[in-house]
């Protein structure tokens, strides 16, 4: 399906399926940015909407499988929990590591690699590379967060074995 964009202040742009191009080109939109991520929203009286929960018609919380938060084609967009939207983050800033879930442990001299699961903490091991833990981290995420996890190396649908 073919995409359109819609100009935000700032000079940013959104993109949309272009069957919801037209509806949602009638509102003023403004670029809003939320830690490292940028999204499309307008003002209803003293509040927010957000463009991608107007697409979905949600007042829930939906979740960019992407990560852009410029990305509203339907597509990338589904409806999520909290949990759910916090596992789709990106790697915070700062840290030892590159990757998501892996920090140096001078203590062991090593790589280390955890993620947070239901307020808890999950420690996967401690790895000679980075790159190891890296994997280590991206296979917990695929086990406790299934389609909403982020990961250091993202593969297709079509390369994980059921």
């Amino acid at each position: 399906m073919p995409l359109k964009q819609i100009v935000l202040s700032n000079g940013l742009m959104a993109t949309v399926d272009a069957e919801d191009f037209d509806w949602l080109n009638e509102y003023t939109w403004h670029a809003l940015r939320a830690l490292n991520t940028w999204y499309a929203m307008r003002i209803v009286g003293k509040s927010r909407r957000y463009m991608h929960r107007d697409i979905l018609n949600s007042e829930a919380e939906v979740d960019h499988e992407d990560g852009n938060g410029l990305h509203n084609w339907r597509s990338n967009l589904r409806r999520a929990t909290h949990q759910q939207n916090s596992f789709n983050q990106k790697k915070r800033r700062g840290g030892s590591s590159r990757y998501k879930g892996v920090s140096w442990c001078a203590q062991m001299n090593c790589w280390r690699a955890r993620l947070m699961h239901c307020g808890s903490e999950k420690r996967l091991g401690y790895f000679a590379s980075e790159i190891l833990a890296a994997r280590a981290y991206d296979a917990a995420a695929l086990k406790h967060f299934g389609p909403f996890a982020r990961l250091n190396f993202p593969i297709s649908a079509a390369t994980i074995v059921k």
